[in-house]
């Protein structure tokens, strides 16, 4: 056997090593992109749900937005109606009950007046 011989040897063995290698990295790759790709579909369906999740929580925020606004309106009416109510209602009956009381004071007072003289004329 000559140098040549293990010359051609080594060519040989060098281009099977070579050629295993090569197929092992391309096999490595494409299951590398199965993977990347599984991965991104993945991706997409979680932000197509982030996307309507997203969706649902703005008109959710719109609709509490419109709550709160139908609230200070209600706030505004309801501190409107009461002002009224005690302006109009509320002042005017303290001033009757006043009055009243006054009035049923004075009639006791002079009541008590006249009792006296009648109990001590008789007396």
């Amino acid at each position: 056997m000559s140098m040549g011989w293990y010359r051609d040897l080594i060519i040989c063995v060098s281009g099977v090593v070579a050629t295993v290698v090569l197929i092992v990295v391309a096999a490595l790759l494409c299951s590398l992109h199965r993977k990347i790709g599984a991965a991104l579909a993945s991706m997409e369906v979680t932000s197509e749900r982030a996307r309507s999740a997203l969706a649902s929580i703005e008109a959710a925020s719109d609709k509490a937005n419109s709550i709160l606004d139908s609230v200070d309106t209600v706030s505004t009416s309801v501190r409107g109606l009461s002002s009224y109510v005690r302006e109009e209602i509320v002042k005017p009956m303290v001033q009757l009950a006043a009055l009243a009381q006054g009035v049923r004071q004075g009639i006791d007072i002079v009541g008590r007046y006249f009792r006296r003289k009648e109990g001590g004329s008789h007396g």
